[in-house]
């Protein structure tokens, strides 16, 4: 086995950044996501400053506190009758606070779980509450429009604020002052309040969109806003500047959180990513994406733990890989090996075998089975996935897949399907994946009905995200054409710019006049005037007449009306805006000059035909209804009673009729009334061929007589004017005579 090839898993494998930024490292060190399944969507996911950095994830009629490291619920706080909202630490993380859908505001004490205080005074559902910079007044939001601040230790309202006319549905405090707070809605507003000031309100600006999530900048002087699509940021002390609008998200953006020391800007949205922008450029240095729609957003103080809450009620806990423990453990190894090789000669180094190398060693030997065996452990399959597809395709190369596919247990096909779930889609993998699947159809096509549920269901999935790749494919298909046009349209526009590089403003301007539309008039054109209202009209003076167009269809108004009558789109209007013309001037018509009755009588004439069109219309509609009434009486006819009137295929089914009436003739007397009577339809159709076919032949013996004798017409009608033409002379010679 000397000329043994060894298999080439490099094909698969994806070129590394040699630029990847330091961001990209930074943030690619988050591990393998936990996913904690909670009931309900998650509204809210909160850390506390204070270590253990143990998080609060509010879903259902409940917030949660997990422990970050253990990714298990130390606390329980339900004491909710209905939806809990907005579950927020203080900044000391020894109280929470959260809202309801009753419109109550309550306070818990973190490590006993009882109910401190508790707010009464919103008339709808509060979805946000937060503690000011001084820890002793909290700030609710709500969806009766309100903003309220109450004071902890007395459970009064300190302020009310008005202001919104949508739900209130986001809000923060500022983190240098305790007077100031930002309330935003979705009637698109987001108003700055000072509770030192009587109004209230120092600063509103408008979003655009309803908006989702607000929070300051740490300096206090900057904010940022999201809702629709877009993130915008504001400048507070500029009078609500807007500083820039950032757009990398084509759903909604549901969240914001502040991360790295506040460095760095996080955004989650509806389109399963989060996106993760520098605050000093605002330009987007990495995204993560998530299997569903992402509603909130967590990050501890020491960016060690980043949560995310998403629509299906799964919560991703991701904890960031130490670079110092890996450092450690490789200096305690290091340790170890020179204290065990210091009273040694000589030091035989290990040799690891590799997985690609026992993979060849079984291939070598043709026991396929385990060399596949080799490549789907749980290292192999999340660290080399290239190493698997390649032994894939070398047994599809060797016409051995079937063969390692066949006689597995029930756990080893559902990590097969496993595998080739979740890499088909990797566009690396998917001809051979493909390949493979339909080979794993056809080993087990005959015992598929004996397989439990959950192979069933990978099987299920399997095809789900097939058709869901097929989607992608068509709708990419469909870019890459409007991309080609946009390029081949390329060459006109660069050119067309090079054209108006030079060009004026005012060349430009003037230039998008359009093409010019020409009118006939009678006689000069003495005065033009325009309306100064619109739709702007203007009068042409000519000849005996003032005629008033329409700038947009060029016509006037009865012109208009005669022309687009017809148009079934138009008619209903039209008519009506005549009727209404006619009962305008219906008292002034005599003093009309005959042009303009002209027109009017042209439009009764139109009128008239439309109904005329229309009653031949409604005729046509009920020979059609009758056809289609009878459409089922027609289908059942006879073939033969049906078709053999028709010229091409009377000769065919006259030579058929006859050889069935030799077949059936001693038989005749047993058929039914019905065939009976076909037979007797048949006769009488033929009658009538005979006789059209009769009277056909008289026709065509009567147009044979008159060729026949038209040369002798045209012969004697020659000579007869020839006759008259030569006595004509006579006469003229006798009368000179």
């Amino acid at each position: 086995m000397s000329f043994f090839k060894p298999i080439n898993s490099r094909y698969y494998t994806v070129s590394k950044d040699a630029k990847a930024t330091p961001d990209h490292l930074y943030w690619r060190r988050l591990g393998v996501p936990v996913l904690v399944k909670e009931f309900g969507t998650i509204d809210y996911v909160d850390f506390s400053p204070m270590e253990p950095y143990y998080f609060a994830v509010t879903c259902s009629v409940r917030v949660q506190i997990y422990n970050p490291i253990t990714k298990l619920v130390v606390k329980n706080l339900s004491r909710f009758q209905e939806s809990a909202y907005g579950g927020t630490f203080r900044n000391d993380g020894k109280l929470l606070v959260a809202g309801d859908e009753e419109g109550l505001v309550k306070l818990f004490d973190v490590s006993s779980k009882n109910i401190l205080r508790l707010f009464k005074g919103h008339k709808g559902a509060v979805h946000r509450a937060a503690f000011t910079q001084d820890s002793v007044h909290i700030c609710s939001f709500s969806d009766d429009k309100m903003v309220k601040v109450w004071d902890l230790s007395t459970e009064k309202v300190v302020c009310d604020i008005d202001g919104h006319t949508d739900y209130v549905r986001a809000g923060c405090t500022s983190p240098v002052s305790p007077n100031l707070l930002i309330s935003a809605g979705y009637d698109h507003k987001i108003r700055m309040h000072d509770t030192r000031v009587a109004s209230g309100s120092v600063l509103e600006v408008n979003h655009e969109s309803p908006v989702e999530s607000v929070l300051y900048l740490p300096s206090g002087g900057i904010f940022v806003s999201a809702g629709g699509t877009d993130i915008k940021v504001w400048d507070a002390m500029g009078g609500g500047k807007l500083l820039t609008r950032l757009a990398h998200h084509h759903k909604t953006v549901t969240c914001l959180k502040l991360a790295n020391g506040g460095r760095r800007l996080l955004s989650g949205s509806l389109d399963h990513t989060l996106k993760i922008y520098d605050v000093s450029n605002y330009e987007c240095v990495h995204s993560i994406n998530y299997p569903n729609s992402v509603l909130s957003l967590g990050i501890s103080a020491d960016d060690e733990t980043l949560v995310a809450g998403m629509v299906d009620g799964l919560v991703s806990i991701r904890r960031m890989e130490s670079e110092k423990d890996e450092k450690k453990e490789e200096q305690i190894d290091e340790k170890k090996w020179k204290i065990a090789t210091e009273h040694v000669d000589e030091v035989v180094p290990e040799h690891k075998k590799m997985v690609q190398e026992q993979v060849d060693r079984y291939l070598r030997t043709y026991e396929y089975s385990k060399a596949l065996d080799c490549c789907l452990t749980h290292r192999c399959v999340t660290k080399f996935p290239h190493l698997t597809v390649s032994v894939m395709h070398e047994l599809i190369r060797r016409k051995g897949l079937a063969r390692a596919f066949s006689g597995r247990s029930h756990k080893s096909l559902a990590q097969l399907l496993s595998f080739c779930n979740r890499y088909i889609s990797d566009y690396r993998f998917t001809r051979v994946l493909l390949d493979a699947v339909n080979i794993l159809l056809d080993v087990y096509e005959d015992t598929m009905d004996t397989f439990p549920k959950d192979i069933l269901n990978q099987f299920n999935g399997l095809v789900k995200r097939l058709k869901q790749e097929e989607t992608v494919t068509y709708g990419c298909l469909k870019v890459q054409g409007a991309m080609d046009l946009l390029i081949s349209n390329a060459s006109y526009v660069s050119k067309r710019i090079s054209k108006d590089a030079k060009a004026t403003p005012d060349h430009l301007y003037w230039r998008r006049l359009g093409v010019p539309v020409l009118v006939k008039e009678f006689g000069t054109i003495d005065y033009v005037d325009f309306s100064p209202v619109e739709p702007y009209y203007f009068a042409v003076t000519c000849s005996v007449r003032v005629q008033i167009y329409n700038p947009i269809t060029k016509l006037v108004l009865l012109s208009f009306c005669n022309r687009y009558i017809s148009d079934y789109r138009f008619t209903r209007v039209l008519l009506d805006a005549v009727n209404i013309l006619l009962d305008v001037y219906e008292d002034t018509m005599d003093t009309f000059p005959k042009d303009i009755l002209n027109q009017f009588n042209g439009l009764v004439k139109r009128l008239k035909q439309e109904e005329t069109v229309t009653y031949g219309c409604l005729k046509v509609q009920g020979a059609m209804d009758l056809l289609i009434s009878n459409a089922s009486y027609v289908s059942k006819k006879n073939f033969c009673n049906r078709y053999i009137s028709d010229y091409r295929f009377t000769r065919v089914l006259l030579d058929a009729v006859n050889i069935l009436l030799d077949v059936y003739e001693d038989t005749m007397d047993t058929f039914p009334k019905d065939i009976l009577n076909q037979f007797n339809g048949l006769v009488k159709r033929l009658k009538q061929e005979e006789t059209v076919t009769y009277g056909c032949l008289k026709v065509q013996g009567a147009m044979d007589l008159l060729i026949s004798n038209a040369s002798y017409v045209s012969k004697k009608k020659y000579e007869d004017d020839l006759k008259q033409s030569e006595n004509a002379k006579k006469l003229d010679a006798i009368k000179v005579f």
